[in-house]
C-alpha cells in the first residue's frame, strides 16, 4: 500500500456535498420537469457556471466543468451532489463549496427549490461494515485510522 502513495507535495483534498432537493408550502419533493423543476435549476447553474450537460438519454441529469473532474450531479435518491475538484487545502474546498452553495440558492430561490444538507458522522451508524471499519477489523487492513485521516476520513 505504501508504494502507492504519493509524495505530500501532491496530496489533495476534495469536496462531495450532497443536497436535498425540496419546496416549502406545503413540503414536497421537486418534479424534474418544468419551468421550475429540476431540469430548470441545472439549466440556471449551467447559465451561472458556463459548465456542460452531460446526460440520461435524453435528459441533462448533471453539469461538468471542462477540467477531467469535478461537477454536479442528479443522484438516484434525488440528491443534487456537488463532486469537487482536488483542492491543495481546506480553503480551496470551502471556497468551492461556497460558491455552489450560492449558486444552488441564487438559482434556486426564485424557483422555490431549497436544500437541506444532511449528514451523520460513521461513528453513530450502526450497521456491520461501520461498526468493523472503526474497531479496527478493516482499518487495520488499511493501516489503520492515520490511513483513514490521510484520506480526509476522522
Amino acid at each position: 500500500m505504501a508504494r502507492g502513495c504519493k509524495p505530500k507535495s501532491e496530496w489533495r483534498i476534495g469536496t462531495e456535498h450532497e443536497k436535498h432537493v425540496y419546496r416549502k408550502n406545503p413540503i414536497r419533493p421537486v418534479q424534474y420537469e418544468g419551468d421550475d423543476g429540476i431540469a430548470a435549476l441545472l439549466e440556471g447553474i449551467r447559465k451561472r457556471t458556463g459548465w456542460n450537460y452531460f446526460y440520461d438519454r435524453d435528459n441533462p441529469i448533471g453539469l461538468r466543468n471542462l477540467t477531467p473532474v469535478g461537477g454536479i450531479s442528479l443522484e438516484p435518491g434525488g440528491q443534487f451532489e456537488l463532486s469537487g475538484a482536488p483542492q491543495t487545502d481546506m480553503h480551496g474546498a470551502a471556497e468551492e463549496l461556497d460558491d455552489h452553495l450560492a449558486d444552488c440558492r441564487a438559482v434556486g430561490e426564485p424557483l422555490n427549490i431549497h436544500f437541506l444538507s444532511l449528514g451523520v458522522t460513521p461513528q453513530m451508524l450502526r450497521g456491520k461494515r461501520f461498526v468493523r471499519l472503526y474497531d479496527g477489523e478493516v482499518a487495520g487492513r488499511l493501516g489503520g485510522l492515520h490511513c483513514l485521516h490521510a484520506a480526509g476520513g476522522q
